[in-house]
């Protein structure tokens, strides 16, 4: 399967930019990675893109990495991320840890460090992959 056949799933943003260097067949799912949840919501709303979560409009959207939800291998790496936005939107962010699944996207995994760049399909709801992790 290549992008150009699932693209119609994906917001229509997405257009603008090319996936065409990701291999959707052999995507290795992740079985376990964390993700920020901002309000300590785990929701729909907690798996919002960057873009939107930082509040830029389309037009500002230059790299397709803004457009992914980030998640992490490591829970310290979300945990690190999650400090680093607390304080600086003054909202709490909580973690939870889950997994990647095609039926709601594809992903990129950095083995560098660890981030992973999960492009979400239009009207889905990843939370049902995800559980909380500590207190939330």
């Amino acid at each position: 399967m290549t992008i150009d056949k699932i693209i119609h799933k994906f917001p229509a943003i997405f257009k603008n930019f090319n996936f065409n260097d990701i291999d959707i067949e052999n995507m290795p799912l992740i079985n376990e990675c964390y993700r920020a949840c901002i309000n300590g919501l785990l929701n729909k709303d907690a798996f919002l893109p960057s873009y939107i979560e930082f509040g830029f409009k389309d037009a500002e959207v230059k790299k397709r990495e803004e457009l992914s939800v980030s998640l992490f291998r490591k829970l310290k790496q979300a945990k690190r991320i999650a400090m680093f936005l607390q304080k600086k939107k003054s909202k709490p962010y909580n973690i939870a840890m889950g997994k990647t699944n095609r039926a709601f996207g594809i992903w990129d995994l950095n083995d560098k460090d660890g981030h992973i760049n999960y492009w979400l399909f239009e009207n889905i709801d990843p939370s049902v992959d995800f559980e909380k992790v500590g207190e939330w």
